[in-house]
């Protein structure tokens, strides 16, 4: 970022600097009420999915704004938070007012970026940690620490229009576990959480930080894999598919063997709605358990 212009921040200011920790709650948009807080690298925000933040805002650019911690190296100093917009189309706006060159922000300052409303502020410890804590609950399976069937819905949905405005690839897998049934009835429901548990390590163990895993229902998985076709998300599947399949999964001395019936759809131009598309993956797992389950199948249009 360039050393910000000597601009005068009475201009932007709404409350004094104090001491916390600086972060951005969005108010009005697809993630209202979620916090970000704002660490020593920069933090990026816009359209584009390697965006620290990556909104799904037609009005915002793929790069559109960037948030700066200048004295983030130095304990007991109040924040010291720039704003630069990145030559966006819309602008950059903070209460109000266009910015123009680099800006430094205030508490309770209000940052517009396309038509995603954003409010900064400064978070104390315990404020940071009750509010993790929130956050986890709220978008998090607790039996399998991936991501519930909210943020599934939402992501979805957010992906699912990107892929269709801007032409790009978008994939999902769709996972039934086999046998799950069996297990619990032989050994009972606390080792088939287990199981489950293991799957879901499995599962973030072997995806990128841009996919998206859900638990989705009981036995029931989901991933989604943005900018990835068919070719590639059928390699994400057999890779999950296999992983499962080959982890010693054991009960004292006794194995317990689970595995993976996968579908797996790619977006194309016969999907107009994400529940269509979840539908698609969901019928070629079931063509996965009708084939002799542990595989990996294609959607096909039928």
């Amino acid at each position: 970022m360039p050393k910000p212009a000597a601009t005068s921040p009475g201009l932007y200011v709404v409350g004094e600097p104090s001491a916390g920790k600086p972060a951005l709650t969005m108010l009005e948009g697809e993630e209202a009420s979620r916090t970000w807080l704002i660490g020593e690298k920069a933090l990026l925000v816009g359209r584009d999915l390697v965006c620290d933040i990556a909104i799904a805002d037609a009005k915002s650019s793929r790069k559109h704004s960037r948030f700066q911690w200048m004295n983030s190296s130095v304990p007991g100093e109040a924040p010291e938070v720039w704003l630069e917009d990145l030559a966006s189309t819309n602008g950059t706006w903070v209460n109000g007012r266009r910015v123009e060159e680099p800006v430094r922000l205030y508490e309770r300052d209000k940052v517009l970026i396309g038509s995603t409303l954003f409010g900064y502020s400064l978070k104390i410890d315990e404020e940071i940690e009750a509010m993790r804590r929130l956050v986890q609950r709220a978008t998090t399976d607790p039996l399998t620490a991936l991501s519930n069937q909210e943020v599934f819905d939402r992501v979805l949905r957010r992906e699912f229009d990107r892929a269709r405005r801007y032409t790009r690839p978008l994939s999902l897998l769709y996972a039934n576990v086999d046998h799950l049934a069996a297990v619990n009835d032989s050994h009972g429901e606390r080792v088939g959480d287990l199981v489950l548990r293991q799957i879901g390590r499995i599962l973030r163990d072997n995806l990128r930080t841009s996919d998206l895993g859900a638990r989705v229902g009981g036995d029931e998985f989901a991933v989604i894999l943005p900018e990835t076709g068919l070719e590639g998300a059928f390699t994400v599947g057999e890779r999950l598919r296999r992983s499962v399949h080959e982890f010693p999964m054991m009960l004292g001395h006794d194995p317990v063997q689970v595995t993976l019936s996968v579908g797996v759809a790619a977006l194309d131009g016969t999907f107009t709605h994400p529940d269509a598309y979840v539908d698609a993956a969901g019928r070629a797992a079931y063509k996965a358990k009708e084939e002799g389950r542990n595989r990996c199948v294609l959607h096909s249009v039928e």
